[in-house]
């Protein structure tokens, strides 16, 4: 019996490594090498999304209104923006299905929002002031744009959940009334599942 070289195992190959669209997952892909084996990649952060159509694509953070005309990102975490500052839900965030928390801003001006790629200006909320909501690859993030001095001082958002339980951290004490000694939250209040484990 002759005996020949095995076959080489060169794993990947850029170029020639072919990615498996269908096992993507939101931080991973798998790639088919030209010797047969598989090469895994993972990523630290979320690298992949749905999209509208509900393949898992790339991240896209960019906004466009849907068929309810709420501003929702091409392909990320699944978020939505009013059209106008005065909504009740100005913002929402799913999850997980059957898992939503939204907010609203007491007061708004019904000033419409202005679209720049990711993200959404309210100019003039408040007096001087503008709300900027941004899409984000594992959520979004909230900006108040403070333009002078007579802008104000207190801000309430007033937070609706579906599914979830509010509970403020050991570090975190609700804001008072001026003057009342109270602190403002230094950080943001945690949400979890109702009835799920501390």
């Amino acid at each position: 019996m002759t005996l020949g070289p095995s076959k080489a195992t060169t794993g990947f190959l850029a170029g020639q490594s072919q990615e498996i669209v269908a096992e993507r997952t939101e931080r991973s892909t798998v790639f088919a090498n030209p010797d047969g084996t598989k090469t895994a990649r993972q990523f630290s952060e979320h690298t992949f999304a749905r999209n509208r159509d509900g393949a898992m694509v790339p991240i896209d953070t960019k906004l466009a209104p849907g068929s309810d005309r709420r501003l929702r990102p091409a392909a990320a975490m699944d978020v939505s923006f009013a059209e106008q500052a005065a909504d009740a839900q100005l913002a929402t965030m799913t999850v997980a299905p059957g898992l939503t928390a939204g907010f609203g801003l007491a007061g708004a001006a019904p000033v419409a929002g202005q679209v720049d790629g990711s993200r959404v200006v309210y100019p003039n909320v408040h007096p001087d002031a503008d709300l900027i909501v941004t899409a984000t690859p594992d959520g979004l993030k909230v900006e108040l744009i403070v333009k002078s001095a007579d802008s104000p001082t207190r801000w309430v958002f007033r937070l609706t959940l579906s599914g979830l339980t509010l509970q403020l951290s050991a570090e975190t004490k609700p804001a008072g009334p001026p003057g009342s000694g109270t602190t403002t939250p230094d950080r943001s209040p945690a949400s979890q599942p109702s009835g799920g484990r501390n």
